[in-house]
């Protein structure tokens, strides 16, 4: 929905604000990379969650998870493709090296916003990028070292002091570009849809109706030059393996999971533990008041406040954190769990692990407290 929303802010900001891009885009580009260092700003300085709600569900996130900067690519991508003679194209194509300039500016500030959490941990411990993101945040690297090129030669000053067969030579990397674009967001949907996340059913959808299209469209100008008639049976082919591929890509979001086979020999709900069973958090009373715990995370330590009342846990506080917040919110999820089963042997939230682990850990060490 994000990016559909996006979709619909850079085509408005493009349509009626083509005359003025074209005469101000270095005040554009200045605007862009502002925006950048507040993404930055906010992001590494951990005040997400300080924004207002709204803000943090709807305006950020086309920021941060650079859906607008995607959004103004998929506008630029789609103006090759499109009839030379509709008012689109007239309208847009003068201006696409200025929103490839603004796209790439927003895009950079994406990656440096989350880079020192993932491209850190790429080089130091990729075994902690879990599922897909480690192919995510690989796709993400091979994205920058083909943008930086493309997006200093759509620079008039340079582009003029190029030959113009050198530079066409150089844009056609930008099929590669947006290709890896998809098969990024691809990656990263396909997590989330298999941690549950069905909201991102949405993404799939609109992303793969944007570039999956560019894709068989491209294939079809290219094709129709010389063969007209294969071009026409090949779209077909394609768009029926885009069908196919994106009904496998939304799969995990839409059949429901396998249960897990249970071995025989595990007690039931109804069952009585053994004698040899430890004692849980469930049969220990606990000292009343509130207590500090600290737990390892996907990047650094995370502190939680339990408190203690009538012997039990009645609440459990996030107090910081130097996972991305996302998953922090993810695992988060545990809390209710905790409360009302007074237990910390729970399972981690599938895709958070990491933040999971660290706030069920933080938990224990706070309760090793209140014990005394």
């Amino acid at each position: 929905m994000i990016f559909l929303i996006s979709l619909c802010l850079a085509l408005a900001f493009a349509w009626y604000g083509a005359k003025f891009i074209k005469k101000h885009p270095n005040l554009l580009y200045i605007l862009a990379a502002l925006l950048s260092a507040v993404l930055v700003g906010v992001t590494w300085g951990g005040m997400v969650h300080d924004l207002p709600g709204f803000v943090r569900s709807w305006i950020w996130p086309i920021l941060s998870n650079c859906a607008l900067a995607t959004a103004m690519f998929a506008i630029v991508m789609m103006m090759a493709v499109l009839p030379r003679g509709g008012k689109a194209v007239k309208t847009l194509m003068p201006i696409r090296a200025e929103l490839s300039i603004l796209a790439c500016i927003l895009t950079l500030g994406h990656n440096i916003a989350y880079g020192r959490t993932y491209f850190v941990m790429l080089i130091s411990r990729p075994d902690r990028l879990e599922g897909n993101l480690l192919w995510a945040a690989i796709c993400s690297v091979a994205l920058i070292v083909i943008m930086l090129p493309l997006m200093v030669t759509s620079f008039p000053v340079v582009r003029r002091k190029m030959k113009a067969r050198a530079w066409k030579k150089l844009q056609r990397l930008a099929y590669a570009f947006y290709a890896l674009i998809y098969i990024h967001v691809m990656l990263l949907a396909t997590s989330f849809l298999a941690a549950g996340k069905t909201e991102y059913l949405w993404n799939v959808l609109v992303y793969s109706g944007v570039f999956l299209t560019y894709g068989i469209l491209r294939i079809r100008k290219a094709m129709s030059r010389k063969y007209p008639d294969a071009a026409r049976k090949v779209t077909v082919v394609l768009a029926i393996v885009a069908v196919v591929v994106v009904c496998l890509i939304c799969a995990p979001g839409v059949l429901p999971a396998e249960p897990e086979p249970t071995e025989a020999s595990e007690p039931t709900e109804t069952e009585a533990p053994s004698e040899a069973t430890a004692p849980t958090e469930a049969s220990v009373t606990y000292i009343d008041g509130t207590y500090f715990g600290t737990g390892e995370g996907y990047v650094g330590a995370t502190q939680v406040a339990v408190t203690v009342k009538d012997g039990v846990i009645s609440s459990v506080i996030v107090v910081s954190s130097g996972d991305d917040g996302a998953y922090v919110e993810d695992a988060k999820t545990l809390i209710p769990q905790v409360i009302s089963t007074q237990r910390t042997d729970l399972d981690a939230i599938s895709g958070a692990t990491y933040s999971s682990q660290a706030i069920l850990t933080a938990i224990e060490n706070a309760l090793h407290t209140a014990m005394g």
